[in-house]
């Protein structure tokens, strides 16, 4: 029976079972999860908006300056962006190539110092992974938009806690924390994520105690102390513009917004205006094309005091096609898109406040990234074609006596260009 060669042609047919068994399930088990578990770097990149913005790469000796074309940022990168008065602003991408959409934008501004502490992006398409990009934030503000990626979250590490952000736009601001470790205790300062579109969960760095994470809604926000549980804190706001998505017609009677447009010759053709209007979202596109002056305008009467407001912030989300003037012109005045608000000051004087944006040419001395005979802020370069949201700082550091605002006007000046803007929102906090 030892040598029988019925056993041993039944102990091959086993061991050939065994190993087809293993080979039939154990190898598409490895291929299934190297594909979802396999991950590049992700394209991170940082370019300057306005102002000075620099990196800090890992075990570099000095740091580098960020252009208006930007570089991509590897892993362990901190990103300093300049508080020397000159509204400096740095956007932070991150997205799967350099040809693809992103999955999240950063806007950063002046004072604000942010690690990349990991980004990924799956190796395959066909992964069930999500990217996975954490950062660190130390101190300043951003403005944080989430696209809707594979179930993509965003997490955002600071000195007072931690906030996970879903496909929305959000807020986030983070005060220095000092230098003396002993005072880092309750009330010593504090992360304050506000949500204006999507959810987030939150949570404060604890000392003693654990803690659940919070969700913060639209309309909210909430405020992370060391020690403390994350709260949550109704905003009390007001939005002056009507019609401020653009989703009611406004041709008829100009109720909301007035339309003008002019050009430099009498025999020019002028821009024109157009509106979409979709189940979910409505836009206006102004378009021109020529080779003189021209300027298109939507303008708002507002008249509302804000003489006991503590905020009022600008918030507009647009697109810019093309244009065919470098940067604003030799006057700095012809943008593409320019968002001017008029205020009233206590003296009863009118100021006005502008912010320019643009997406061609590089500024010189004879093309000032701002408007010669209002240089309050610099002019925003921004990629052709991208939609961008930009949110402003609190306007009432820029014009301290304000008692109200009496317009706002969203104007297209230049040659030939194209634009789309898909909502303009003027937010008061009393």
């Amino acid at each position: 029976m030892k040598n029988s060669p019925e056993r041993l042609a039944w102990l091959v047919l086993l061991t050939a079972f065994i190993i087809f068994c293993v080979l039939v399930i154990g190898v598409p088990t490895a291929v299934l999860s190297l594909i979802n578990n396999a991950t590049l770097p992700a394209y991170s990149h940082i370019r300057l908006q306005a102002g000075k913005v620099l990196t800090l790469e890992p075990n570099a000796l000095r740091a580098s300056f960020v252009d208006l074309n930007g570089f991509l940022v590897e892993d362990g990168t901190l990103i300093m962006v300049d508080d020397d008065g000159q509204q400096s602003v740095g956007l932070l991408v991150f997205a799967v190539s350099q040809d693809s959409g992103p999955f999240a934008t950063m806007n950063l501004y002046a004072g604000t110092q942010v690690r990349v502490a990991l980004a990924r992006t799956p190796r395959f398409w066909r992964s069930v992974r999500s990217p996975q990009v954490v950062v660190e934030m130390l101190t300043g503000r951003a403005d944080v938009q989430i696209f809707d990626v594979n179930d993509f979250r965003l997490e955002v590490n600071t000195p007072y806690g931690m906030a996970r952000l879903d496909e929305g736009l959000y807020s986030l601001n983070v005060d220095a924390i000092s230098a003396n470790p002993t005072r880092l205790d309750q009330g010593a300062g504090a992360t304050t994520v506000q949500v204006m579109n999507g959810a987030a969960q939150v949570q404060s760095v604890l000392t003693n105690t654990t803690n659940a994470l919070v969700t913060v809604l639209a309309g909210q926000q909430a405020k992370l102390q060391i020690g403390q549980a994350a709260q949550l804190q109704p905003q009390s706001f007001r939005n002056l513009v009507r019609n401020h998505h653009f989703e009611r017609p406004f041709f008829d009677d100009q109720l909301d917004w007035k339309y003008a447009a002019t050009t430099a010759l009498v025999d020019d053709k002028p821009g024109q205006l157009f509106v979409t209007r979709g189940d979910k979202t409505s836009f206006i596109t102004i378009e021109r094309a020529g080779i003189n002056a021209s300027s298109t305008s939507l303008s708002q009467q507002i008249d509302a005091s804000i003489e006991n407001s503590r905020k009022v912030v600008l918030r507009i989300e647009f697109a810019i096609a093309y244009q065919s003037l470098d940067v604003c012109g030799g006057q700095g005045s012809e943008c593409p898109l320019m968002i001017k608000i008029v205020f009233q000051e206590k003296n009863g004087n009118q100021r006005e406040w502008i912010q320019g944006f643009y997406v061609r040419g590089i500024p010189n001395a004879q093309l000032p990234d701002y408007v010669r005979t209002n240089a309050q802020l610099r002019h925003l370069k921004k990629r052709p074609g991208e939609r961008e949201v930009f949110e402003s700082e609190n306007l009432l550091n820029a014009v301290p006596n304000s008692q109200a605002i009496k317009s706002i006007s969203l104007v297209a000046e230049g040659h030939s260009l194209k634009l789309d803007v898909y909502s303009i929102d003027l937010i008061v906090v009393d």
